[in-house]
Formats: C-alpha cells, sequence, structure tokens
C-alpha cells in the first residue's frame, strides 16, 4: 500500500490576499493552471494562512475573494509586488 503526504504551505498573509496575488499571476499568463477551478481548489488544499489552524481555506469563500476583490486587498498586494 503506498501513503501519499500531503504537504501545505505555511504563508503570512491572509487567504484574500493569497487569492489575489494568484489571480494577478493567473492574469498576466505567469500560471499553467487550467480552468480557475483547479487554480482554487489548489490554493485551498496547499496554502495555510494566519487563523486557520491545521485547516484548509474553504473554496467557496476563496471563489468569492477571486471574483469580489476589495481596495484595501488590492492596496496590500500592490505592496508586495510593486
Amino acid at each position: 500500500m503506498t501513503t501519499v503526504q500531503t504537504i501545505q504551505v505555511i504563508v503570512r498573509c491572509y487567504w484574500d490576499a493569497l487569492t489575489y496575488f494568484y489571480k494577478l499571476l493567473n492574469k498576466a499568463g505567469g500560471l499553467d493552471a487550467g480552468p480557475v477551478t483547479q487554480l482554487i481548489l489548489a490554493i485551498s488544499n496547499n496554502f495555510i494562512t494566519p487563523g486557520i489552524g491545521d485547516g484548509y481555506i474553504s473554496p467557496n469563500s476563496l471563489t468569492m475573494k477571486y471574483k469580489q476583490v476589495v481596495q484595501s486587498t488590492a492596496m496590500r498586494v500592490s505592496g508586495i509586488v510593486g
């Protein structure tokens, strides 16, 4: 029997900023992620952000943040990449 180990990456930014960052990467052509749904699931399953403990980020919450970015999130992410 084969066991598969799941590795999650711990990041210091909150999930709304993480989602927007990946949205920008995707729109710029920096990712070969396929459909957005696959990207959302990959973020949900592979990242741990402050405040969620050992759990997973909800794909539904990520989808909402992917579609509706608020100005404060955009400003935080622009400070990171700019």
